[in-house]
């Protein structure tokens, strides 16, 4: 883990500790696989994604954990919230809206309620790919590959002995008796937690997740933040268009960390000013003409820009949600059509591939926030930025960035050059449309 993870989740933890309800749990249970699956099934329990990492095993995970549980090797403990308890506690706690706690409570106390009236009086923080597992061999949902399996029938046997499956006969009803009976007899330690907040139930997630850290947009999404809902709806909603840049954009929230980035950048990396602001960079910075020239450019703006990074979109997570938010969610709606079509339109592989970058989709989400208003202009914009990312002769600062540098970070420099290149292209197809934007004066989007 390193140093940045660590300083936050410190500051979760101390949070949580300062505004928290106190975590309380009762002693460590041992139940057998069938009391569990027993127990989940009848009362039913929910792994809210917040404090999840989304299910993960693939099919050589599941014949792996199989025959760790035919071995008799389960190791680990699950960790859920008796969903009852907690919210009894809860509504103790902050019996009014005119409680000091009610804020910080009410997230959470939502959250339970909307369980129940699932009928899910368990939530899981910790083990939902083992639970989920256990329900889907049990129920015979999970089809067992075929072989020859060895397994420990008791747990006093010196001996192992073995059994096959079969394509015809592959399910848990399918084994033999005295298999299912040591499935079933297997135990599983599950820790119970009788009392929780939101704070409570991602410092847990925290502390069970110690051994592969949670990233940051992991944090963010434990996080009391009512983005990390708004970010998970787009991202549930233009899941194709994420598909484009990631193999698998749920894995560790890679796509939800871009989503957060997009946003970050419409709305705090490029800040409206009243005065002009003159860029500290220049465009072809120390560069010269055939004739000795210098070809260096001041670039003026009424903009003040500033990098997109790890704290500025923890910044954007702890701010309020946007008033214009149903905006940003539609400009999604519409990218993910539009890039669609540029794609399947697109006259080479190599245009098609420039197409599907994670840059140049962002980029566009900007243009489509200041101006690019129809696919016709979007056809357009596209055009010019894969001439632009492709032009080396236009530089900027010192180390004499192209475009094509700048698309590949989101430092002060990086974020100034793009801004630069967008505005043009904006510029150039608001004059080819017989647009009346004028792009430095006025954002399409109110920002926050």
């Amino acid at each position: 883990m390193n140093r940045q993870i660590r300083r936050r989740v410190a500051a979760l933890v101390k949070k949580a500790e300062a505004k928290g309800i106190v975590l309380r749990k009762n002693d460590p249970s041992t139940p057998t696989l069938e009391e569990l699956v027993v127990k989940l099934t009848e009362h039913g329990f929910k792994a809210p994604r917040q404090f999840q990492r989304p299910l993960s095993w693939k099919k050589s995970n599941k014949l792996k954990y199989f025959q760790s549980v035919l071995m008799n090797r389960i190791e680990g403990s699950v960790v859920i919230v008796n969903v009852v308890k907690a919210l009894a506690a809860l509504k103790r706690a902050t019996p009014s809206s005119e409680n000091e706690a009610y804020i910080n409570y009410n997230k959470c106390i939502e959250l339970f309620e909307e369980c129940l009236k699932e009928g899910k009086k368990f939530i899981a923080l910790d083990g939902n790919n083992r639970l989920s597992f256990y329900m889907a061999l049990i129920t015979g949902e999970y089809r067992i590959p075929d072989g020859t399996y060895e397994y420990i029938q008791d747990k006093n046997d010196s001996a192992t002995n073995f059994f096959t499956v079969t394509r015809k006969a592959n399910t848990f009803n399918d084994l033999p008796e005295l298999v299912k009976e040591a499935i079933y007899d297997r135990v599983q330690v599950v820790s119970e937690y009788t009392q929780a907040d939101w704070y409570g139930m991602s410092q847990v997630f925290i502390n069970t997740n110690t051994m592969v850290a949670p990233n940051e947009q992991e944090l963010r999404n434990a996080s009391v933040s009512d983005w990390g809902e708004y970010v998970y709806n787009i991202r549930e909603r233009n899941i194709n268009l994420i598909s484009m840049m990631f193999r698998d954009p749920i894995t560790r929230l890679y796509g939800d960390d871009w989503i957060t980035g997009c946003l970050d950048f419409a709305i705090q990396a490029i800040e409206p000013t009243e005065e002009p602001v003159t860029f500290e960079s220049q465009i072809n910075q120390d560069r010269v003409d055939s004739e000795g020239k210098s070809i260096a450019e001041v670039y003026t703006a009424n903009v003040k820009c500033h990098p997109i990074n790890q704290e500025s979109k923890w910044n954007l997570y702890d701010s309020e949600l946007v008033d214009n938010a149903d905006a940003y969610q539609a400009i999604f709606t519409s990218l993910t059509d539009w890039v669609s079509k540029l794609v399947d339109e697109a006259s080479t592989d190599k245009v098609k591939k420039h197409f599907k970058t994670k840059s140049f989709i962002q980029n566009l989400f900007w243009m489509m926030c200041n101006g690019i208003e129809t696919y016709e202009e979007a056809v357009e914009a596209a055009k010019l930025h894969y001439e632009a990312y492709a032009d080396e002769n236009v530089r900027y600062g010192e180390d004499q960035a192209t475009f094509k540098n700048a698309c590949s970070g989101t430092g002060l420099s990086n974020i100034e050059f793009r801004y630069i290149i967008l505005s043009r292209i904006i510029g150039e197809v608001s004059l080819k449309f017989s647009s009346d934007v004028n792009f430095n004066e006025e954002f399409k989007l109110e920002v926050a």
